[in-house]
């Protein structure tokens, strides 16, 4: 090594920086390719950076966890705002010389101030250019904010969460964020969208600490849909529809469900089977028949596939239970299924039998 190169190692290590040995352009290479990895979008701009100022490979080896993400949110104002004219050296040495603070004041004027103590929680690898962008803009809510300081880390699951949680109401965001995080993040966001439709279909009175609180007992997204369930099957009853007969008629209430339900002894008398389908019930999807003569409950379903067997003025006959879980016979079932058809239907079909 000559005197010359010997000089410029010790005053990189004076600085603090790692000694570049060897080809400088291939320690750089593999400095930013794991900071970025080999195709991501702001690692050929980093790579630039490093080969326009020999002194930015020593100041992106001091940094800590975290910095690619400051890196990538200054190269996304940067071709924001088309600033091509500046030359590579220019933008390194700004880099350099400027404080992260007053490098996002001046080129992300709106971004808010906690987003540099949140970089380092980031995962290590950056992500993509356009989460950035929609990242920025969900910061401005202050209590998202608040919910993501509060984390030792942020996971890429719990960015992506953030950001589908963001486009729920103000209203919904606070039980949203104890519901949708981690590996569950997309079925709990479909859930979770689903119970807010509901709340709003049937104008439930629902506060949302009411809704916090369910939240935050449930630990997977599909007991919160029971317990909303629950709540929509103690509304009334809409109009059956069909009235019955002599033989077979409808259970207009909750109450009456439970007491056929008793008295049966079948599968609905589960409690959560039975909100489950008094839900249905108030959401017009489905309804209860009960016929003595059998004995048996029959649940008709509204159609949804054009295949459906038994279908009845878009109704279709579901599950049939027996008292005690006794079975239902097949002549039985045919007998139900000649009975719901014919009111629809009296002139093909002949009398029921019984």
């Amino acid at each position: 090594m000559t005197t010359k190169e010997q000089d410029t190692t010790e005053q990189q290590r004076g600085q603090g920086g790692a000694p570049v040995a060897g080809d400088s352009q291939a320690v750089c290479r593999v400095m930013v390719e794991n900071l970025f990895g080999k195709r991501h979008w702001a690692a050929g701009w980093a790579l630039d950076l490093c080969s326009a100022d020999p002194q930015f490979l020593t100041h992106l080896a001091e940094q800590p966890r975290g910095y690619a993400h400051f890196l990538c949110l200054i190269r996304m104002a940067l071709l924001e705002r088309g600033s091509n004219s500046g030359s590579a050296q220019d933008e390194a040495r700004m880099l350099r010389a400027g404080s992260k603070e007053a490098l996002l004041d001046e080129l992300l004027p709106s971004s808010p101030v906690e987003i540099i103590s949140l970089l380092p929680k980031f995962p290590k690898k950056p992500l993509h250019e356009e989460i950035y962008r929609e990242l920025l803009r969900v910061l401005e809510d202050k209590m998202i904010r608040k919910h993501l300081l509060h984390k030792k880390r942020i996971s890429e699951s719990t960015v992506y969460s953030i950001l589908l949680i963001e486009r729920f109401p103000a209203q919904y965001r606070s039980a949203a964020i104890h519901l949708i995080n981690g590996h569950d993040f997309q079925s709990g966001y479909l859930v979770f969208l689903e119970i807010t439709k509901m709340v709003e279909k049937f104008n439930l009175k629902v506060t949302e600490r009411e809704l916090v609180r369910a939240a935050k007992k449930t630990k997977y997204a599909r007991e919160l849909r029971i317990w909303i369930y629950r709540k929509i099957s103690k509304l009334p009853f809409p109009p059956p529809p069909w009235e019955g007969s002599d033989k077979i008629r409808p259970v207009r209430s909750r109450d009456e469900l439970i007491e056929m339900a008793a008295k049966f002894e079948n599968v609905y008398s589960h409690r959560r089977t039975l909100d489950n389908h008094a839900s249905h019930i108030v959401a017009g999807d489905e309804y209860v028949y009960v016929c003595e003569h059998i004995p048996a409950m029959i649940q008709i379903r509204r159609d949804r596939d054009v295949y459906t067997k038994w279908a009845v003025c878009g109704w279709s006959i579901g599950e049939i239970s027996g008292k005690k879980y006794k079975p239902v016979s097949l002549y039985d079932r045919y007998e139900l299924a000649r009975a719901f058809i014919k009111f629809q239907h009296a002139d093909i079909l002949p009398e029921v039998s019984w």
